[in-house]
């Protein structure tokens, strides 16, 4: 079994639906982990080295290195939970950690055992970064923020945890409460929009669409519809207020995130951004499936390298023209 021979092939669609059930096995078994992760950190180099050669600077390199692992892990796991862990420190040694603040990360927690047996399987996330939930449900991270759920639980009880800031976008359902659990606040909703802010002890919920039930561990509760807040001290004091709900959530515009979006969709919106016209040299590529996420603070060179090291291509820019090739498989 060579790894790195299949991850590439994955790559260029090579593989057989054999091999391609014998990859997604492997790259979520606890036996293989160690190699896997080896062989994907090497077929994301060789992309990288591909697709944009002249990125040696090694803070900028250990930042594209990983987002392109990330990306790799998305497709070639598109159908398979839970996702392997990604250990980011594996490969960044003697690279300032601070310089790699707000790079998304999402980790794996090892399935537990309760005092009453019940098997536990505990999924985490840490922002900036999208997250989509079993249910469908959306959720944006704000940075340094953490989102955790139990999914040997969630068919019966959707609940989430949350420290510091996000954004739900919640998939209704009827039979299934949403509960979010943020400090000593818990909020629930059967299907909306809103916001949520928690920070030393105090907690910010808003309300962009539908209907929320605010209550803390005093069971004082509050309701709260559209453009309407509520803030709950760590006194337990409750605050309700009319509001601006758009402007309550700006921290978002300075997320790129796609999710399954065609090639041609994402290029509008990097045009947007830049400035610039996107030309594609493979008129095929427009039809491909982009999943990724990229910080405002990140140039168009650095997501243009990431992209293009994905699907296996090649990218030039040329003052406000830039022409862009790739392959789906």
């Amino acid at each position: 079994m060579n790894l790195d021979d299949l991850i590439e092939r994955h790559m260029k669609g090579e593989l057989s639906p054999e091999e391609e059930a014998q990859l997604q096995q492997l790259s979520t078994s606890d036996k293989h982990k160690q190699a896997f992760e080896e062989a994907l950190f090497k077929v994301a180099r060789l992309y990288l080295d591909e697709a944009a050669p002249t990125k040696q600077d090694p803070v900028e390199r250990a930042q594209l290195e990983y987002r392109l692992e990330q990306n790799l892990v998305t497709r070639i796991t598109a159908d398979a939970t839970p996702r392997p862990v990604i250990h980011i420190w594996r490969w960044i040694s003697g690279v300032a950690a601070a310089s790699l603040v707000g790079i998304a990360a999402y980790f794996y927690i090892a399935s537990q055992q309760s005092d009453s047996s019940t098997p536990h399987a505990f999924i985490s996330f840490i922002g900036p970064r999208q997250v989509v939930l079993p249910d469908n449900s959306h959720v944006t991270l704000n940075a340094g923020s953490t989102l955790e759920y139990d999914s040997a639980e969630w068919r019966t009880f959707r609940h989430v945890k949350l420290q510091g800031e996000a954004f739900f976008d919640v998939t209704h359902d009827p039979d299934h409460k949403f509960v979010v659990q943020a400090g000593k606040v818990t909020t629930t909703v059967l299907g909306t929009a809103f916001n949520i802010k928690e920070a030393a002890g105090n907690t910010i919920v808003t309300v962009s669409r539908g209907k929320v039930q605010v209550e803390d561990q005093l069971h004082h509760k509050g309701i709260i519809t559209p453009n309407q807040q509520i803030a709950v001290a760590e006194a337990g004091t409750f605050t309700q207020a009319d509001v601006k709900a758009e402007e309550m959530l700006n921290w978002k515009k300075q997320y790129l995130y796609f999710q399954n979006a065609r090639m041609q969709d994402v290029a509008e919106d990097l045009e947007q951004r830049f400035g610039v016209t996107i030309t594609f040299v493979t008129k095929d590529f427009m039809e491909c499936k982009m999943n990724g996420e990229f910080i405002r603070g990140e140039s168009l060179d650095d997501i243009l390298a990431i992209i293009s090291a994905t699907f296996h291509g090649k990218y030039a820019i040329e003052g406000r023209r830039v022409s862009l090739s790739g392959s789906c498989n």
